[in-house]
């Protein structure tokens, strides 16, 4: 009878590297064999990164929509009289939110929000 051997670089790929031992053993397989497992254990990394990239990014986007909102409800209208003067304000000061976001972007990423940058108290 012929033996065959799970590639984990190609199986059970929804499991993290080191569960796909088990899987393999799990569905029948005696013997196991790894094709780049330096790029797969890569791959595993950039995932992880990545998830937790977009939960930081989401955690942003509702931070600041909060934020908006807080702002929104607590601040009251102005007099009919004065908004004409602050939407002209309100241009200026925007296009120069604009120029400076430029400028910073232009010299790339200063913030570092990765867990090992922290220094913890």
């Amino acid at each position: 009878m012929p033996r065959f051997a799970a590639n984990l670089s190609t199986m059970f790929g929804e499991l993290p590297f080191l569960e796909r031992f088990a899987a393999a053993r799990a569905a029948g397989f005696d013997a196991v064999e790894v094709q780049e497992a330096a790029t797969t254990k890569r791959l595993d990394q950039l995932d992880r990164r990545m998830t937790r990239m977009e939960r930081d990014v989401g955690i942003a986007v509702e931070t600041l929509a909060v934020f908006v909102r807080f702002w929104l409800t607590t601040n009251p209208p102005l007099p009919e009289p004065a908004q004409a003067a602050a939407r002209a304000k309100a241009g200026e000061r925007y296009d120069a939110f604009v120029t400076a976001l430029g400028r910073r972007l232009a010299k790339g990423p200063k913030l570092d929000f990765s867990r090992r940058n922290r220094k913890t108290s």
